[in-house]
């Protein structure tokens, strides 16, 4: 049987959408809806997700046509990261319990702080994950901030790769992004664009795993110069 906080009430009752605004503008359309709406990520400085019931939803996505402001719903069926996740995020505190977690031994990003720190991952944290917002641009200008110009999205389809755009651009950074993975194409060939890629921003790859073992440099052939006198 699944675990009961997969199939609670949030799981029909919710939806989500992309919108193209900032934060704080996401904020103030949310205000009014209460528990009924919340912004459940933030992923670039005018890129934010709504999460909440399906009435509140359309409602506010209804106001943001009249406005001309750009949105996409989401293929969701529950409202992630919204007020409907407190129930789920309760439980699934309790039924992970106490854990032996540490502190990590190398610092991270994290998405739930939007900042670099050593939080510990133990149950709070993962309850926290499940209902808070989703700070993915926060956590992304700390690392520009901090000096990181180069993105890796680990996916099978890039989905940030444009919210981490935006996010180098507003700062003004010249950041190289790339990505794992492409829908439709060769697997192998775009991971290879990928390691390539981070080559060439100075980053230079382990070549035992790429191919299988170091070989013997062998020079390449000289220019053959075409001498032709005038």
């Amino acid at each position: 049987m699944a675990p009961r906080f997969v199939i609670v009430g949030a799981s029909l009752a919710g939806a989500t959408a992309a919108i193209t605004l900032s934060e704080s503008d996401a904020e103030a359309l949310v205000r009014r809806y209460g528990d009924a709406l919340s912004v459940g990520a933030i992923n670039s400085p005018r890129g934010a997700v709504l999460s909440g019931t399906r009435e509140a939803l359309g409602k506010a996505l209804a106001e943001l046509d009249s406005r001309g402001v750009t949105h996409r719903a989401l293929p969701v069926n529950y409202a992630f990261h919204s007020a409907q996740m407190q129930p789920l995020a309760t439980e699934l505190t309790a039924a992970i319990g106490t854990i032996d977690a540490r502190a990590p031994a190398v610092p991270f990003y994290s998405s739930v702080t939007g900042a670099l720190g050593s939080a510990v991952i133990d149950a709070a944290y993962i309850g926290s994950n499940v209902r808070q917002r989703v700070r993915f641009a926060p956590a992304i200008d700390a690392m520009l901030e901090d000096g990181f110009n180069a993105f890796l999205e680990i996916a099978p389809h890039p989905v940030l790769a444009g919210s981490l755009t935006e996010c180098a651009a507003e700062r003004e950074a010249q950041a190289v992004v790339l990505t794992s993975l492409r829908r439709n194409r060769p697997e192998r060939e775009t991971m290879l664009l990928a390691c390539a890629g981070l080559y060439a921003s100075g980053r230079p790859p382990q070549w035992e795993n790429v191919q299988g073992g170091l070989a013997d440099p062998c020079e390449l052939p000289s220019y053959p110069w075409q001498r032709q006198r005038y």
